[in-house]
């Protein structure tokens, strides 16, 4: 079987209502090896950008708007491209998890993207009750500390994200 995990960077929080993917990463991940068996990842271009939250965003991903305009799809483009890459990662569409799946929902439904009933467990909720919190919170990079995985860059980047969040998703049996 196959198991997508999906990573977002935005320009805001999903309380704002400006807020809007800038960037999709994915990993489809063969679920009895831990595997990845294909990958996705695209920078979107923003249709409305809330300044003061964008710089925000900006110091955790480092996306740079000149970069978007050059090199991001439109909106209805990056969802045609993501939604083609994971229906065809399986005969059945294969369930989607994120490590925050109550973000990552949000942000790519604003897209127009929003495969109801193909949400997997939050792989936050699944990393703490690993390390024996009761609140569901941890950090990803703790998480993936934990499971012997490392971010590779400095900054947050969606595909890297989710390469880190599918290693804790299958170290903490997920799936």
């Amino acid at each position: 079987m196959i198991a997508v995990v999906v990573d977002t960077e935005t320009t805001g929080l999903p309380s704002s209502k400006y807020a809007q993917p800038v960037s999709i990463g994915a990993v489809a991940v063969d679920t009895t090896t831990g595997v990845t068996v294909s990958e996705f990842y695209t920078l979107v271009r923003p249709t409305v950008i809330h300044f003061k939250e964008y710089m925000d965003a900006f110091r955790i991903h480092g996306i740079d708007l000149a970069s978007l305009q050059e090199d991001g799809l439109y909106n209805d483009d990056a969802v045609i491209e993501f939604r083609d890459w994971w229906i065809g990662m399986a005969e059945k569409r294969p369930m989607l998890y994120a490590f925050n799946v109550s973000f990552d929902s949000v942000m790519l439904k604003r897209m127009g993207f929003d495969p109801k009933g193909y949400w997997g467990p939050c792989l936050m909720q699944t990393a703490a009750r690993h390390l024996g919190r009761a609140s569901g919170r941890v950090s990803l990079d703790r998480a993936a500390k934990t499971v012997g995985a490392a971010r590779q860059s400095g900054e947050h980047n969606a595909l890297e994200d989710a390469r880190l969040a599918a290693t804790v998703g299958f170290a903490t049996g997920a799936w």
